[in-house]
């Protein structure tokens, strides 16, 4: 999740070889990050809680993290020390849940997003909702809190009738002609981008939620149009939760030097 692929591991020295092996196996040089010891405790710890997410305080993090050490326990694959961290991690996240707000920051994403968007008239706006990720629903209750009646949404993967049904909203087969007709577009698709300098109309903004961009970069330098990315989105929302994140903070700090005392 959150465009991360990592490996934990208990090594010797020799198991420092690993990210060059893994280099020889792709076309270009990957970025790997190599923390060790105490260092990789902690990182442990920060991504099970979701302060390492694009969305801090995210739960999904910690399911992915629970289901990798049941399937490597299953598998034998699991050691005494990987184990402990993991599971201490874990506990840790449910603690970092029940005492901060930080998994409302996903839901405050949508609104700062929102309110980013330079929409002068938001009950008068025609908005198209591209995708039915995680943040649709979300999104379709954050417009109608602002007035908005007139939502389409569209999916490629044939999701939208059901979306729209649930929500009462309607669905669009015509992406480019519900971007023609729409004042804003709303994206949480993550699948590479759908939107691109083609697609759009001097006028038209746009709120791209997804981590891997629905938006081409392209389409933020036309005239006229605004585009408002998920990383522009955080820096207006983590300054609200700056009690709690210092509070998860001192919960990984803790459970972490717990977790030393076992392993």
């Amino acid at each position: 999740t959150c465009n991360r692929v990592e490996l934990v591991l208990e090594v010797d020295d020799a198991g420092l070889a690993i990210p060059q092996t893994l280099r020889e196996h792709f076309d270009e040089d990957l970025p790997w990050r190599v923390c060790r010891g105490e260092q990789a405790l902690d990182h442990i710890f920060r991504v099970a809680a979701g302060l390492e997410s694009m969305v801090m305080g995210e739960r999904e993090i910690a399911g992915q993290y629970r289901r990798a050490l049941q399937e490597a326990q299953a598998g034998g694959h699991a050691s005494l020390a990987l184990t402990i961290a993991i599971e201490e991690a874990l506990r840790t996240s449910k603690k970092v849940a029940s005492h901060t707000q930080l998994d409302g920051a996903g839901r405050s994403v949508v609104s700062v997003g929102l309110d980013l968007l330079d929409v002068n008239d938001w009950a008068g706006s025609s908005v198209v909702l591209i995708g039915t990720g995680n943040y649709a629903g979300a999104v379709v209750a954050a417009l109608r809190s602002r007035g908005v009646r007139d939502i389409v949404v569209h999916s490629a993967t044939g999701r939208a009738e059901d979306f729209a049904e649930t929500h009462q909203i309607s669905a669009v087969t015509s992406l480019d002609e519900a971007l023609a007709a729409a004042d804003v577009a709303v994206t949480c698709r993550g699948r590479g981008a759908v939107v691109t300098p083609s697609d759009v109309h001097p006028g038209l903004k746009l709120l791209d939620l997804a981590l891997t961009r629905d938006v081409d970069r392209a389409v933020a330098g036309m005239p006229g149009v605004q585009v408002v990315d998920l990383a522009t989105v955080q820096e207006g929302v983590e300054p609200l939760y700056g009690a709690d994140l210092e509070l998860a903070e001192h919960l990984v700090d803790v459970g972490r030097t717990a977790a030393l005392t076992k392993i």
